[in-house]
């Protein structure tokens, strides 16, 4: 491959979440942290990145993995959840409510389940609609119900296999009004940003969110691009970045593969950092994110083709990204000593507003990762818009069809 630098005046970071922490989720394979952790080794703050969305997608079969039967589809028309032996779990937490709990609710009590050992044996939650099959097929879960029948699954009879996913992470990148990140000429907008929703989210609300910010970052980011030099090819540390992956590219570490690097990573976020938070777990984890980082020199790949062998630079190097961002979740949910939101602690199972109603600020400073506990801003704080001249308004040439009458 050829390496390709750009010298930009203005960057804007819209990588999205990072689900791969996971190894069952519902987003592409390749979204796993990098605009996360390029900022923050770049010296940017990041904010309330303990906060994770949760959704229920299917766990089993494999292939089917990751695909979302939406709680809204099935459990909103009546269905069940069980555990692995039967028993419809959520009368022992929520006994009036049952599965019309909120989503986070529902996903929170679904890992605690697993983490206690009453999952299924492959350590999922099963959803029964057996008693209400007509009226789900009839409604918002007949397309659920259509792709499990193609593939052999016929849940007139059968339960569905599912477990809990990130679906939406909350925190990211800390950006004003503008998109404008900390870091002078770097900015960001959609997932990769936060500070947007707080500890939860209204379901609908990080598409539209995406809308608002990316093009508010991308007039801020556009606007500051005018006013400025472009960089010196020469500044930077661009170049020891291509001799490390150059160097990488030639050797082939004795350690595990790529692809059991990945799952070691994700297996411990799952266990230590995942939804069922105690200090002693966080603890633990946090320090085999440091044991894992141990090996990441060592970490093989494979030489059987050029494209293969780069396949497994790019999954080390996403890895890589994937335990920086472990990192500060479990770094901000050590210190977030409550349950708020995405945010869930066994040992403080209360919200505590006397002294955690705030936002946790986390940064690198000196290869350790900082935090900091900031009150939320008042009503008052708005950030001031870009100097510079733009115009949002819409041209209904470029959609002919826009054009027509609206009232008629």
């Amino acid at each position: 491959g050829i390496p390709v630098v750009i010298h930009a005046k203005s960057t804007i970071i819209a990588t999205g979440g990072a689900p791969q922490l996971h190894a069952l989720n519902d987003s592409p394979p390749v979204v796993s942290g990098d605009g996360y952790a390029m900022a923050y080794r770049a010296g940017a703050e990041l904010i309330d990145m303990e906060f994770i969305d949760y959704q229920i997608v299917t766990a089993a079969p494999q292939k089917l993995a990751g695909y979302p039967p939406f709680s809204t589809g099935l459990l909103g028309g009546g269905g069940h959840l069980l555990n692995g032996e039967g028993e419809r779990f959520m009368a022992r937490y929520e006994p009036d409510k049952m599965e019309k709990c909120s989503r986070a609710v529902i996903n929170r009590y679904m890992a605690i389940e697993i983490a206690e050992g009453r999952g299924t044996k492959d350590g999922n939650i099963l959803i029964d609609i057996r008693h209400v099959f007509d009226d789900i097929n009839e409604g918002p879960g007949k397309q659920i119900i259509k792709t499990m029948a193609r593939n052999n699954i016929d849940l007139r009879e059968e339960f569905l296999e599912v477990g809990s996913a990130p679906h939406t992470f909350l925190g990211g990148v800390r950006i004003d009004e503008w998109g404008r990140t900390t870091l002078d000429g770097l900015f960001s907008g959609g997932e990769a940003a936060g500070g947007i929703h707080g500890a939860n989210r209204l379901g609908g609300l990080a598409l539209i969110d995406s809308y608002v910010f990316g093009l508010r970052s991308g007039i801020a980011a556009a606007l500051a691009a005018k006013t400025r030099e472009a960089p010196d090819p020469e500044s930077g540390a661009w170049q020891d970045s291509i001799d490390e992956l150059a160097e990488r590219a030639d050797r082939n570490g004795k350690g595990p593969s790529a692809k059991e690097w990945r799952l070691e990573a994700q297996d411990l976020v799952v266990k230590d950092i995942g939804q069922v938070r105690n200090e002693e777990r966080l603890t633990r984890g946090l320090a085999g994110l440091d044991r894992l980082l141990e090996e990441y020199d060592t970490v093989g790949h494979s030489n059987e083709t050029v494209r293969k062998q780069f396949e497994d630079l790019r999954l080390n190097y996403e890895t890589r990204n994937l335990i920086d961002v472990a990192r500060m979740l479990g770094t901000a949910a050590l210190q977030r000593k409550e349950t708020r939101g995405g945010h869930f602690r066994i040992d403080h199972p209360d919200r505590d507003d006397e002294n955690f109603l705030g936002n946790y600020v986390v940064w690198q400073e000196n290869d350790e990762c900082r935090v900091e506990l900031r009150p939320v801003p008042g009503r008052d704080a708005v950030a001031p818009p870009p100097s510079g001249e733009y115009s949002t308004d819409y041209d209904p040439a470029i959609n002919p069809d826009a054009s027509a009458d609206s009232t008629a």
